[in-house]
């Protein structure tokens, strides 16, 4: 008789590395397999020389979020342009606050980008606005205040600026 541990089949969120530009690809083949996925996408202008258009790009370049439990890991890694599930020493879950964070970054309207990933710095929550809850790192950039999401696992954050008002050190 076999039995797994509660980590093995538990879902939780895991980062997926993916082939150069094949995030669309992998996101769509996994679902067509059933399994959750989160592509955060940011949309940008951009500029050819007859015309200007709106495209939909990925917040984190070359990562899928994906929520399994890590039984049904081999139905991921075999699914083409997969590279791997992102971990030091294998799979290494995402901590559900950070998944949520940034999809609250992505559903609502304000401006956000990706920001480079950062060790340090004071860790905060919003108290107030869109972003209620979320907590994040703040920074300041150019004499304004900055709320940095940090994905530790794949080394990538996403920013927002913010009035120093609407958080409090955690």
């Amino acid at each position: 008789m076999v039995f797994f541990s509660e980590t093995y089949i538990e879902e939780r969120w895991y980062a997926i590395h993916t082939r150069h530009h094949h995030e669309r690809q992998v996101s769509s083949r996994l679902k067509g397999k059933e399994i959750e996925t989160f592509l955060p996408l940011r949309c940008l202008n951009r500029r050819w020389k007859d015309r200007k258009k709106l495209v939909d790009f990925p917040l984190f370049p070359g990562y899928v979020f994906v929520k399994i439990p890590l039984l049904n890991k081999k139905d991921v890694v075999q699914t083409p342009g997969v590279v791997r599930i992102v971990g030091s020493r294998g799979p290494e879950p995402l901590p559900e606050s950070q998944i949520i964070a940034v999809k609250r970054f992505i559903e609502t309207e304000i401006q956000f980008d990706p920001y480079p990933y950062l060790v340090s710095g004071m860790e905060i929550e919003v108290i107030r606005g869109p972003l209620k809850h979320v907590r994040g790192v703040l920074v300041n950039k150019k004499n304004k205040y900055r709320l940095i999401v940090n994905l530790d696992l794949i080394n990538k954050s996403v920013s927002t600026e913010i009035d120093a008002e609407d958080v409090e050190a955690v």
